[in-house]
């Protein structure tokens, strides 16, 4: 939530200036503060992915929507966190990889149910940000 995401800023900044911080120079601490800001959203997508996905497969509840909580992204909004993530140079195997997988089973479940997919353009700007990101998949066409 926003509220976690200010807290842990508001402690990364409180103990960077108990420690001293730089003399006057903002634009890097402010640089330090926007990387911090993206790494706790890519935690959260983590354990979000984790607590509704692989959680109820241990419950033994299988299937591609049963037992599994709404997605927190619908494929525009995970196509905007990855090429957030690329453009910002901040591209993480373990998060795209997860945002793919969840891309994949939303697709799935949409298609079973008659839906179209995602637009052209999610899909354009997801591949943008694998391809920015220099992020390859295992069956990535070489």
């Amino acid at each position: 939530s926003s509220l976690k995401v200010r807290m842990a800023l508001f402690e990364h900044a409180r103990s960077r200036k108990l420690g001293g911080g730089t003399s006057g120079s903002w634009i890097p601490e402010l640089s330090r503060l926007a990387g911090k800001i993206i790494d706790i959203i890519a935690v959260q997508i983590i354990n979000d992915y984790f607590s509704r996905n692989v959680e109820s497969d241990v419950n033994g509840i299988n299937g591609p929507a049963v037992g599994r909580k709404k997605a927190a992204f619908n494929p525009q909004e995970m196509a905007s966190i990855l090429w957030a993530f690329a453009k910002s140079k901040r591209g993480d195997e373990i998060l795209f990889d997860i945002v793919a997988n969840e891309l994949l089973r939303q697709t799935k479940i949409e298609l079973a149910m008659g839906g179209q997919g995602p637009k052209p353009q999610e899909l354009s700007n997801t591949i943008w940000a694998f391809a920015t990101a220099g992020i390859r998949g295992d069956r990535q066409v070489e």
